[in-house]
């Protein structure tokens, strides 16, 4: 098991997260000074010298050896002002793996635009990188705004409280990891016959044809987006034009090819966002043979797939295929459909 790296640079779309440094208690200060920001977690707004003295102290780290305090300020792109703080504090349990405790708060002046979700993914990220299987936030329960930010960031609630509080969490890591392992194989001619003899799989989903019913993830008036029945990694999904199209390159003008390519980057995004992975590849296959209808897949490779099994072998059908449940296919979809939305 890997040990922890301190807290590095984070860069988002529109944010930057440092590490939190002593002499960034002025501005702070200043940040963290409405007294409703403590309306659910208590306490009040504290004073520079004091918040610069807790600073100091969390940078110098923690005095538990099995313990690791990662802080961050957040600041905007656009101006370099600070709009608020994440942290995540890393508990080494006895087999050498990881719990991460996350918080986080944005002034009351940045709220509304979606800084606390993008932050807190961005942390998820680098949590990825680390030695973490577990990460859990504890949350008032009348808290409903830092309840949406949990669930930006693939928390879900549990029956567990601590101090008056739910305790959210996500398994991260080897969840996926155990569900690549129990790829079942495909039947590969049952499948190249209805390719190659049966409709057009996105036309009839489209069509809302029963026998080809995918979770959705996106659509507007040209796109849709749906997760694929058979994934060869978790929650691959499918991007497609509404229109029958065959040929990326000859049937796209390019306002029609560029509006495409957003929707692609756009729900890449969403899926990074959610399943925070070691790589995204993207792809647009299909034969004139078979499943000619021109799509993309998006599709995040697990963190932690040996060398060997990435790229191609990770792609194939030939090496098996995951049989997520209705259940777990329309969670994910929900998830994704929010990130989305989010962006």
């Amino acid at each position: 098991m890997t040990a922890v790296t301190g807290a590095e640079v984070i860069a988002t779309e529109r944010l930057v997260l440092r590490p939190l440094r002593e002499e960034h208690a002025q501005e702070m200060a200043g940040v963290l000074s409405d007294p409703e920001l403590y309306a659910f977690t208590g306490g009040e707004p504290p004073a520079p010298q004091a918040l610069r003295s807790r600073y100091e102290r969390w940078a110098a780290g923690s005095p538990d050896p099995a313990v690791s305090w990662c802080n961050w300020v957040v600041e905007s792109r656009d101006d370099s002002r600070l709009t608020g703080t994440v942290q995540a504090t890393l508990t080494r349990q006895d087999d050498g793996r990881y719990v991460a405790e996350i918080a986080w708060v944005v002034g009351t002046a940045w709220q509304g635009r979606g800084f606390a979700k993008e932050a807190t993914r961005g942390l998820l990220t680098w949590l990825r990188r680390q030695p973490v299987t577990e990460v859990v936030a504890h949350i008032h329960p009348q808290h409903g705004a830092s309840a949406a930010v949990a669930t930006s960031a693939g928390l879900t609630p549990t029956d567990r409280w601590h101090d008056g509080e739910v305790r959210w969490q996500r398994t991260v890591r080897t969840a996926q990891l155990d569900e690549l392992r129990s790829r079942r194989p495909m039947d590969l001619e049952a499948y190249e016959a209805r390719t190659r003899q049966g409709p057009c799989f996105v036309c009839a989903f489209v069509a809302g044809d029963p026998e080809y019913v995918h979770e959705p993830v996106f659509e507007d008036e040209d796109h849709v987006a749906f997760l694929d029945r058979c994934p060869t990694l978790p929650s691959k999904v499918i991007v497609a034009p509404k229109q029958h199209i065959e040929h990326l390159v000859r049937d796209l003008d390019e306002a029609a090819y560029l509006r495409l390519m957003t929707v692609v980057r756009r729900v890449a995004l969403a899926v990074e966002d959610v399943l925070a992975p070691e790589r995204t590849y993207l792809l647009s296959l299909g034969s004139r043979q078979g499943n000619a209808h021109l799509h993309w897949h998006i599709a995040g490779l697990p963190e932690g797939v040996p060398y060997g099994q990435q790229q191609y072998h990770a792609l194939m059908t030939e090496n098996g295929v995951l049989a997520p449940t209705p259940q777990e296919a329309a969670d994910m979809g929900a998830r994704l459909r929010e990130a989305v939305a989010g962006r």
